[in-house]
């Protein structure tokens, strides 16, 4: 780009990036409406946008629908999840349940298992929430106004808007990340870009580009994409962007600094252990209630770690286990803090043996970084009338894992706290694709039954550590039995 004309823009850029700054003259800064460029910046920057997308829009299979239940499901998808995630899912998920009332009649499980692999579990229960409000409702018709679709669980401003929009081409404003990021740029917008003044001017800006646009579908996708592909949160491509010539934020060199953010959450650490307990060739599953980190799903017993050994031990985590196992037979307080001396004289010396250390993994869930240890267990329990014996196990009363600090084990902060378990189940490995499961589950069963398969059966060893918990179990029993 020539230099005359680099000086050019910079210097249209310092304007546009002055007049959207500076409040009007004896106004209230914090209660004026947010200043804006000009009707001819507005055209130009949507000209410009336009051409481009033409060229370069992305081709996405929710841009090729105009169903208004297919985009919703989308747009509920892409909440906190990338493009490239999100596109084979929406494919299968609509396969499953093509619609509303498909997806209304459903049993939550299968909302559940559908959406497995897309996190935030929370999302899928929103829109089984919705599809059942839009049949109840408005007779299976997605509601064609705006605030009444913003009133759905799971929807808001934005969400509303787009389904709108991009179904049924309706002339509504757009403001996601991308765009958020993209109008910060251009209006050299300083302060913070969550904030209630970026939110005023950023809406402001989507409503004056696409009120004047014959085509407020394609304009919204272009800024969209735009954000997207060029205006990217790092290293933005400004040598690529079609609108450079109308951005305050490159005019005076501040791309990079541009949004300004808010102090990144400290992630708090924590430590877990998930155990595959198996019996003869079967697992066992634990279902969360409607609290905690995993509600609604099926998992492996999973606990909090309680004291700081790091590898925890074997016998830390059996320890853990059992008390978890007893809280969900109801033998212990289901605040699990009872003393040992209160517990059941029927209960086993142990239900479980830890074999062994299978992995270590780190992720992230909302605020936390959890180290997450995998161990296997052998069931060595079964005795003429224990529960656990049975086949599966059908769920308890609703009101036993709703209460708030429900789950609580050995005094742990009541905040660090994982669901309580309220239903559990003995499954066989080719019935675990029925279970909704999330995804570090899923992963365990996986490296669970492959470790299994390159194992070589021999003779059980009289001495090992399972052999002695069943000796030390069956004299327990004798004991109880004199």
């Amino acid at each position: 780009m020539p230099l005359e004309i680099r000086s050019d823009q910079r210097s249209r850029g310092r304007r546009v990036a002055s007049a959207c700054t500076r409040p009007p003259r004896g106004s209230d800064d914090s209660a004026a409406e947010p200043p804006l460029p000009s009707v001819q910046w507005f055209a130009a920057v949507r000209r410009a946008a336009l051409r481009w997308f033409a060229r370069h829009g992305r081709d996405l299979p929710w841009r090729r629908s105009n169903d208004a239940y297919a985009v919703l499901v989308s747009e509920l998808m892409l909440q906190q999840t990338t493009v490239a995630t999100v596109a084979p899912r929406w494919q299968q998920f609509l396969a499953t349940f093509p619609t509303v009332e498909h997806l209304a009649r459903a049993d939550e499980s299968e909302v559940l298992r559908a959406w497995e692999g897309l996190g935030y579990y929370r999302r899928a229960k929103q829109l089984h929430a919705a599809a059942q409000r839009i049949v109840a409702d408005h007779a299976g018709n997605v509601p064609d106004d705006p605030a009444t679709l913003a009133e759905l669980p799971g929807l808001g401003r934005y969400s509303a808007s787009a389904v709108l929009c991009f179904a049924r081409g309706r002339s509504l404003p757009i403001v996601e990340a991308n765009t958020r990021r993209l109008w910060a740029r251009l209006l050299g917008f300083r302060a913070e870009a969550n904030s209630p003044e970026a939110d005023r001017m950023f809406w402001a800006a989507a409503e004056r580009i696409v009120r004047r646009s014959r085509s407020p579908r394609q304009i919204n996708l272009a800024l969209m994409d735009l954000g997207a592909l060029v205006c990217r949160p790092r290293q933005p491509q400004c040598d690529r962007c079609p609108l450079v010539a109308h951005c305050a934020a490159w005019a005076q060199g501040l791309q990079k600094e541009l949004p300004r953010k808010r102090t990144p959450v400290v992630l708090q650490p924590r430590h877990e252990a998930a155990v595959v307990i198996h019996r003869g060739s079967k697992v066992l599953l634990v279902r969360y209630g409607e609290t905690g980190q995993w509600s609604g799903l099926w998992d492996f017993p999973r606990v909090l770690l309680t004291d700081h050994c790091d590898p925890p031990t074997a016998e830390t985590v059996g320890k853990q286990v059992d008390e978890l196992l007893d809280c969900l037979l109801g033998e212990r307080t289901d605040d699990c803090r009872q003393s040992d001396g209160d517990r059941r004289s029927d209960r086993p010396a142990r239900r479980i043996v830890v074999e062994r250390h299978l992995a270590r993994w780190n992720h992230r869930v909302t605020r936390f970084q959890i180290t997450l240890d995998c161990f296997t267990a052998q069931w060595i329990a079964d005795r003429d009338g224990d529960r656990f014996a049975a086949e599966s196990l059908t769920e308890r009363a609703a009101s036993e894992d709703t209460r708030p600090d429900a789950g609580t084990h050995s005094g742990r902060d009541e905040r660090l706290s994982l669901g309580h378990p309220c239903a559990m189940a003995w499954v066989e490995r080719d019935a675990l694709a029925d279970y909704p499961l999330p995804s570090t589950a899923r992963r365990l069963a996986r490296l669970y039954f492959s470790a299994e398969r390159r194992e070589i059966p021999g003779k059980s060893n009289e001495s090992s550590p399972i052999a002695a918990a069943k000796r030390a179990t069956a004299s327990d029993r004798r004991q109880r039995g004199s």
